[in-house]
């Protein structure tokens, strides 16, 4: 009964700070949840070179052999088999 009663008094002498870190983790919920990973889709490696042939369409090339493209302005990508897991850092047209 003793422990319980000084579990008790430790966490109402604490109250404000306990509250606090409630609101924090909920305030940080909430703000996190309208983020998406946009690095960009569909994978996640390093990109290194870039080239657009006109607003639309362009190509990205990467780390791992990373190819990914877009015809939409780069809204959303596509990856591409570039046959090798070696590191491209240049990409022209």
């Amino acid at each position: 009964m003793q422990t319980i009663n000084k579990f008790y008094c430790f966490f109402m002498q604490n109250l404000n700070i306990w509250f606090l870190v409630v609101t924090v983790l909920i305030c940080n919920s909430l703000a996190n949840a309208q983020w998406f990973w946009q690095n960009p889709l569909p994978q996640g490696n390093n990109l290194i070179g870039v080239s657009f042939t006109d607003a639309n369409n362009g190509t990205a090339v990467g780390d791992a052999g990373t190819i990914i493209r877009t015809t939409n302005g780069g809204t959303s990508w596509i990856s591409q088999t570039s046959g090798t897991t070696y590191t491209l850092s240049e990409v022209s047209f």
